[in-house]
């Protein structure tokens, strides 16, 4: 096998297609989704931007498949920002059931040839000879010359093999739910909105006639927030879900053999507003890097370069891009203090 991918979102998808339709025999190790029952998964909202990325790896279904609801813009702080930078043109962004694009995205990822390994979970890796070993927890061995890590924020590789790691903000946890049963009254006065607090955020991502999903941010441990004020009114189905979302990179993201891809290699809370995107794209770097590899475009050395560098300037970028926006907004939890490892 040229490259196997461990995890089966939107950046291990990218990273697999890419890779096969270069050529390369790809397979993509994923877990087997915890399924919610319909009407009860939080949304996730994506940039219109993913459009091209989609196109790029023929998976343009995918966003149609996974489409909610559409919004043109953000309701901030009394004011909407369009999500186009030209008057003329309206740009549309999307809430998507990740369960539903995940599962378009693996679709098309075997459509293109890709080998998908169901409800597989890795229970160790080594590396000998030039070769990647993959042991699952059945105890199945796989080989690859080329190892990527897409496991979002369970961060597989960089933790199983001691990657150094760099904290860029204190520690922060995202909760979030559904309110259903929304009433019309509501969908006419809020749209798709950030609500800042000096303490962090609120996100509302309207899917009319009934339902909103919400999202909020804040630089605690506690166990739970409780839905925003403004849907405090609303029935509210299904667990409130949590994530660690503290800012934090690899760093490098690449050995020989090995590559971390998305959240698997630097987070960032989704208050970019761009998580989706960016785990397409990278993937797409990934898979790239690899084809690039193989083919003897160049050294492996300097392929690998070239993609950790790109992956840490573009982290960092965006980091100093949203922590401008939050100091802007009054959001005041990112002190100028430097966070180590």
């Amino acid at each position: 096998m040229d490259v196997i991918i461990i995890g089966g979102g939107p950046c291990g998808a990218a990273a697999a297609i890419t890779a096969a339709n270069a050529g390369m025999q790809a397979a993509v190790i994923t877990k087997k989704a915890t399924l919610m029952a319909p009407g009860t998964e939080p949304l996730e909202s994506v940039h219109p931007g993913i459009s091209t990325l989609l196109k790029a790896i023929n998976a343009e279904g995918a966003l149609a498949h996974a489409a909610r609801a559409t919004y043109t813009g953000i309701y901030t702080a009394g004011s909407f920002m369009p999500l186009s930078t030209n008057p003329a043109e309206t740009w549309e962004g999307s809430h998507i059931s990740p369960q539903a694009f995940s599962e378009s995205l693996m679709a098309c990822a075997a459509k293109a040839g890709v080998t998908i390994i169901d409800n597989g979970k890795v229970a160790g890796v080594a590396q000998h000879g030039g070769l990647n070993s993959i042991t699952l927890s059945t105890g199945v061995v796989l080989q690859c010359r080329h190892l990527v890590d897409a496991s979002g924020r369970a961060r597989f590789l960089g933790r199983k093999l001691n990657f150094r790691e760099y904290y860029y903000s204190p520690p922060l946890t995202t909760w979030s739910g559904v309110a259903e049963n929304v009433s019309p009254g509501f969908f006419e006065t809020m749209g798709t909105s950030l609500i800042p607090n000096p303490a962090g955020w609120s996100w509302l991502a309207p899917e009319p006639p009934t339902r909103c999903t919400w999202t909020r941010l804040a630089a605690t441990k506690q166990g739970r927030l409780e839905p925003p004020t403004e849907l405090a009114a609303f029935k509210h189905s299904g667990k409130i879900r949590s994530a660690n979302v503290r800012w934090r990179l690899f760093n490098p993201v690449v050995r020989e053999g090995l590559l971390l891809a998305g959240d698997a290699g630097g987070i960032i809370d989704p208050g970019a507003g761009q998580g989706i995107l960016n785990a397409l794209y990278s993937g797409i770097m990934a898979g790239k890097t690899v084809v690039n590899i193989v083919q003897g475009v160049s050294t492996e050395r300097h392929c690998l370069s070239d993609y950790n560098n790109w992956f840490i300037n573009s982290y960092e970028q965006r980091a100093a891009r949203l922590r401008e926006r939050y100091e802007e907004l009054g959001i005041l939890f990112l002190s100028p203090i430097n966070y180590h490892q």
